[in-house]
C-alpha cells in the first residue's frame, strides 16, 4: 500500500515537472537541456507555490479520508463482531480507559466485566476507540531472533576460516 502511495507522489510530481517544463518551452519557443529543466523546475515550483500548496493540502485530506471511505467499522460494530469474552480495552469519550472481558452486547450497549469481576453497562455512544488486547507470548519471536544471531555467526565464523585458509594457501 505504502508503495501505491509512494508511486502516485512520484507520479504526480513527474507530471508536474513535465507541465513546467513544457511551458518553458512554450515560453522560450525552444527546446530546453536538462540542466536547465532542473533549473527550470525550481523556478516553475517557486512560481507556483500556491498550486503546490492545494495539491499538498488535497493529498493530505485524501490520505485521511481513505479509510473512512474503505469502510472503516463503527465502534458497535466493531463490539458486536467480538465473540463473548473477548479481552478489550476501552477508550470512552470522557476520557477514561476501561479494560476488561466483553459480556452480553445489546442494540444500545455491551457489558465490560473488568478483573474484580464486576459488569459495567456501557453505551455504544460513549465509546471512543475500542482495541482488543492479545495477551501473546514472544517465544516464537525470541527462538526466531536467536536463530538468526546463530546464523549470522556460523557465517561469520566460516567466511573467517576460508578466508584463512585462502592467505595461508596463497591463493
Amino acid at each position: 500500500m505504502k508503495s501505491r502511495r509512494i508511486r502516485g507522489v512520484v507520479s504526480v510530481l513527474g507530471a508536474f515537472r513535465a507541465v513546467c517544463a513544457a511551458e518553458k518551452v512554450a515560453r522560450n519557443g525552444r527546446k530546453v537541456h536538462a540542466d536547465a529543466k532542473s533549473a527550470g523546475l525550481l523556478s516553475c515550483l517557486a512560481s507556483r507555490s500556491r498550486a503546490l500548496c492545494a495539491l499538498g493540502l488535497m493529498l493530505l485530506m485524501a490520505v485521511h479520508l481513505v479509510p473512512t471511505a474503505l469502510g472503516a467499522e463503527s465502534v458497535a460494530s466493531e463490539i458486536t463482531a467480538m465473540p463473548v469474552g473477548t479481552k478489550i480495552e476501552v477508550r470512552l469519550k470522557n476520557k477514561r480507559r476501561m479494560s476488561g472481558i466483553t459480556g452480553q452486547v445489546s442494540s444500545v450497549g455491551f457489558a465490560l466485566v473488568d478483573s474484580g469481576k464486576v459488569e459495567h453497562q456501557i453505551a455504544f455512544d460513549d465509546v471512543d476507540s475500542v482495541k482488543t488486547i492479545n495477551a501473546k507470548s514472544h517465544v516464537t519471536r525470541n527462538v526466531l531472533i536467536g536463530v538468526g544471531v546463530g546464523a549470522v555467526v556460523v557465517v561469520g565464523i566460516t567466511a573467517a576460516v576460508v578466508v584463512h585458509a585462502a592467505k595461508t594457501r596463497g591463493f
